[in-house]
């Protein structure tokens, strides 16, 4: 976990940097980025790091890449109350938009991660980092914190003909991060920005 945050562990044909942009930045600008970064690192894994997320890219072009979000978790003290950190994420949402510069909200973040002392290694409270993306969005309205043993030992599972590291209680893990993990949402199966990514590329065939 503490790995996605260094510059990156050394990964062979592998490109590293922060995402330069504001909140501002159009679809159609973000996407001009991506695909001139994408163009010039043909099949490297690109991590961006933003403010809230690792993201990692693989293609040619915007035509034929894949893309990845990983968001981190974080473990909290034991005696650190879950209502306090629900303010504290409040208001750090907050400052980050005033910053509004994606490499300065990194900068802020990193240093409240090392100057938080409730951020720990060894607590059993466990929930998404302050420099994860749904410590934000979803308002951190999870009710509790999700606890250690919920987590680890990570299992093996079979999924098809591959095996996969899941929660030690998947369950739990599900109920506490969507509720109702067996109701699926209504926008199961759309692809969120598919409609800008073909809306560029339609552009850039002209």
């Amino acid at each position: 976990m503490e790995t996605v945050r260094l510059k990156i562990p050394y990964i062979s044909n592998s490109f590293y940097l922060e995402r330069p942009m504001n909140r501002y930045w159009t679809p159609s600008r973000i996407l001009k980025f991506e695909d001139s970064l994408i163009k010039n690192n043909p099949n490297k894994l690109i991590f961006i790091r933003t403010n809230r997320m690792i993201q990692v890219y693989k293609g040619t072009s915007l035509k034929d890449f894949v893309h990845c979000d990983f968001f981190v978790l974080d473990f909290y003290s034991d005696t650190y109350d879950y209502k306090t950190h629900l303010a504290y994420t409040k208001e750090l949402k907050k400052q980050l938009e005033i910053i509004n510069n994606f490499p300065r909200e990194i900068t802020f973040i990193d240093t409240e991660r090392t100057n938080n002392p409730n951020i720990t290694s060894d607590g059993n409270n466990l929930l998404y980092g302050i420099d994860s993306d749904p410590t934000y969005t979803s308002a951190m309205n999870y009710g509790e914190w999700l606890k250690r043993d919920d987590l680890y030992p990570l299992q093996k599972m079979q999924f098809e003909d591959t095996e996969f590291y899941i929660p030690q209680n998947p369950i739990k893990f599900l109920e506490h991060r969507y509720g109702n993990w067996e109701k699926l949402p209504k926008f199961i199966g759309e692809l969120q920005h598919q409609k800008y990514i073909d809306e560029y590329n339609k552009r850039q065939s002209k």
